[in-house]
């Protein structure tokens, strides 16, 4: 199974790490395409682009602080878009926001974050593919 993940942040080099945590999922049976967001307000129309052609996002993985929309903003609209979809909510003052963030079905993550949080936090939702 092939899973769609939409990480948004607004700054490129976490995009880009997170990409590079998701890819080290291959070698565990994990088909993952990313979708890339820079502020709360893109993301919002990744995931209502893609639950209007139905091919809904599996898992989003937000920053809290960005330009436009907050990524708590992106957590409680985006679950009303695509209720199936999944929130990982990370930011380097989670602890401000993690009740809330629980409170609307996402995890929190505080940043920096390290690998293995990062992956076990997207194990939670995703299951690798059989047969890999």
């Amino acid at each position: 199974m092939k899973y769609k993940v939409l990480i948004a942040d607004d700054e490129q080099v976490l995009i880009s790490l997170a990409t590079a945590y998701l890819g080290l999922l291959k070698s565990e049976g994990y088909d993952i395409q990313t979708l890339e967001a820079k502020d709360g307000v893109e993301a919002l129309r990744i995931i209502s682009e893609q639950a209007r052609l139905g091919q809904g996002l599996d898992l989003v993985v937000s920053d809290v602080n960005m330009p436009g929309k907050t990524g708590i903003d992106v957590l409680v609209q985006g679950k009303q878009i695509s209720p199936n979809t999944s929130f990982v909510i990370w930011s380097a003052r989670i602890r401000d926001y993690a009740d809330e963030v629980k409170q609307h079905g996402g995890i929190p993550l505080e940043k920096p974050v390290q690998i293995e949080t990062f992956l076990q936090a997207v194990r939670t939702y995703l299951k690798p593919s059989s047969g890999a």
